[in-house]
C-alpha cells in the first residue's frame, strides 16, 4: 500500500500462497469506505486485509479455482468472488470501524 499524496510505501501484504508457476494474486479490489482489500489468490482463497496496518482480518475459503473476479456491495457489507468453474460466492462482511472521515 502506498500513501498517495507521497507515493512512500506504507507496508507490503505478504501474499502465503504464491508459488514459482501460480501468481499470488488473481484479483484485489477496495472496500468501498477504504478500510479494506480484498484479494484473491492462486489457493482459491480470498483475504481481508486491513489498509490501516496491512494485517490479516480474515481467510475466506470455499473455491475449487482460483477466483479471478472481486466485487463489494455498495455498503461494504458483502463481497462476491467468482472465476474460474465455480458458482460465485457471496461473503457477509463484519463492519470496520474507518474513524473519523475527511472532508
Amino acid at each position: 500500500m502506498w500513501e498517495p499524496a507521497t507515493t512512500q510505501v506504507l507496508f507490503s501484504l505478504r501474499a502465503p500462497h504464491a508459488t514459482p508457476r501460480s501468481p499470488a494474486t488473481t484479483a484485489a479490489a477496495l472496500s468501498p469506505c477504504g478500510a479494506l482489500l480484498a484479494t484473491a489468490g492462486a489457493d482459491c482463497a480470498v483475504r481481508l486485509w486491513s489498509c490501516d496496518d496491512g494485517a490479516l482480518l480474515s481467510c475466506l475459503v470455499g473455491h475449487s479455482a482460483p477466483p479471478s473476479l472481486l466485487c463489494w456491495a455498495p455498503d461494504g457489507r458483502a463481497l462476491a468472488s467468482g472465476g474460474g468453474d465455480d458458482p460465485p460466492r457471496v461473503w457477509a462482511v463484519p463492519a470496520v470501524d474507518v474513524g473519523p472521515q475527511a472532508g
